[in-house]
């Protein structure tokens, strides 16, 4: 199960033509760069209901836009039993509590039921709507000691999806939303933050583990 965030993201995960997704409201067909191997200290299948348009995730934002991380706020989801640290300027989408936006960036957290974060990530990024460009480059990852892993979108990623990277991390326990079962942990975000932010992600243990 992947929850439902971005249109063009999760069209992928439920099999749904990007056309479809667009007239109701937001990869397999080429080869991957390279995968590496990175480690952060700390710190769809099936989709949750969101529907925002893709032109709000597009962010074309130079890394001199990327200020430094020792002012940023915490983010935690109830929902999705994580937090995170985002730039303080960013604020909330009104009527999208998951999602937050600024002049620099934005993020969107959802979660997936995918077998595995490697699984969703090559899934993802080879979809043939080439969410990410025809070469996005998928990172292996441990997030708080959990698998995980990053795509990072190639230069030709359409201008709609332009800078929108993605973090599917393995829950240390699957967690409930909406009565269903999730077992991934699903972070977007604009690709010049998104590292940053995936160094400060922690889970939330509660007794709505399931």
């Amino acid at each position: 199960m992947v929850l439902r965030s971005l249109p063009f993201i999760l069209c992928f995960a439920v099999g749904l033509p990007l056309a479809t997704l667009l007239a109701s409201g937001n990869s397999k067909s080429h080869s991957l760069s390279l995968t590496n191997i990175e480690t952060y200290p700390t710190q769809k299948v099936n989709t949750v209901e969101q529907q925002p348009a893709i032109a709000k995730n597009s962010f074309l934002v130079s890394q001199a836009q990327v200020k430094s991380n020792s002012n940023w706020r915490t983010y935690t989801s109830s929902t999705y039993k994580a937090s995170f640290k985002y730039p303080k300027n960013w604020q909330p989408v009104k009527g999208e509590p998951e999602r937050f936006r600024g002049s620099n960036g934005f993020f969107l957290v959802s979660a997936n039921n995918a077998a595995t974060p490697q699984a969703m990530c090559e899934s993802q990024a080879k979809h043939k709507l080439r969410p990410y460009g025809s070469r996005p480059q998928i990172l292996s990852l441990k997030v708080q000691n959990q698998p995980a892993c990053l795509i990072l979108p190639s230069a030709d990623q359409s201008r709609s999806e332009k800078g929108v990277a993605e973090l599917i991390v393995r829950y240390p326990q699957p967690v409930e939303v909406n009565s269903s079962k999730y077992t991934n942990f699903t972070l977007y975000a604009n690709k010049q933050h998104i590292r940053d932010i995936a160094k400060t992600v922690k889970f939330i243990k509660t007794h709505k583990y399931v």
